[in-house]
Parts: C-alpha cells; structure tokens; sequence
C-alpha cells in the first residue's frame, strides 16, 4: 500500500523539479523584451510620395508665376528709374565737365599752368563720358594749354593724335 503512494509522491516531486528548474537556468543570458509595437511611423506609400511631390510642385510653379507677375508689374518703374538715374549721371558729368572746361581756361588766361594740368588731368578721366560738343571744347583747351607750356618752356607743342594719321 504505501508503494502507490511513494509512487505518486516521487512523481509529482520530480514533475515540480522539472516545471520549476527550466526557469531558473542561470547559466543562459536572459533575452530582452521585445515591444511588439514599434516606435517608428510607418514610411509613406509611393502614391503618398507621389502626391507630395506633386503638391509641391504646383507651389513651386505658384510662386513662380507670382514672382514673373510681380517683376511685369514692375519692370516699366525699374527701366524708367534707371533711365532716370542715367540721365542724372549723364547730367552730372556734363556739369561737372563743363566747370572743369571753366577752370582750365581761366587758369591758360592766367598763365598758371600749374593749376591748368590739375584740369587737364580731371578732364582726361571723364573725356569718354562727356557729349560730343563739350568733348570738342576740351580738345581745343587742351591744344591751347599745350601751346601755353611750350611757349613757356621753349618747345614745340606735340601733334594732336588727330593730326598724326
């Protein structure tokens, strides 16, 4: 009698060291848990990307058209304000020019041909920007401060470039 029940004892024993060994194993490295959920967003599908770009390019394309709109609106302002600026520029070196012409002539008057060379000089830098009329008048300045300095010194004027041909 006591042999069934040994049996059963000795049965159940080793079932609890069975289910409660495997465990406690600590002979194996224990796993992390995986999250099931990811932590990433999903990527988009390509008919997402698709759409994407094309929404961007239709701003794209906006923003142009806006931008071309805009310089037609003010492109007849920017062209007179250069014509502006340009006549004024033009202005100034015809003013400019003609008190420098006013100032040489003075000085060949006056025989100071220091002073004379100092125009000379000024006049030289601006000679391509001025009109054709006063260019003329500089030119006639010029022969006659180059006659005064060689009357002065003794020597024989230099032949106009004009003249040398």
């Amino acid at each position: 009698m006591n042999h069934p029940r040994v049996a059963t004892f000795l049965l159940a024993a080793s079932f609890a060291l069975v289910t409660t060994g495997c465990d406690n194993d600590s002979s194996k490295p224990k796993q992390p848990k995986v999250d099931a959920t990811p932590n990433k967003p999903a990527l988009p599908s390509m008919d997402q990307i698709k759409a994407d770009a094309a929404k961007g390019i239709e701003k794209g394309q906006a923003a142009a058209a806006s931008a071309a709109e805009k310089v037609k609106e003010n492109a007849p302002a920017v062209v007179e304000q250069a014509k502006n600026t340009t006549a004024n520029a033009a202005d100034a070196v015809k003013t400019q020019g003609s008190e420098l012409m006013t100032k040489l002539d003075t000085a060949i008057k006056e025989n100071k041909l220091d002073q004379a060379q100092t125009y000379v000089d000024a006049l030289d830098k601006i000679k391509t920007n001025l009109p054709d009329d006063l260019r003329t008048k500089y030119d006639q300045l010029k022969a006659s401060f180059q006659t005064a300095k060689a009357k002065l010194t003794n020597t024989p004027p230099p032949v106009p470039p004009e003249l040398n041909k």
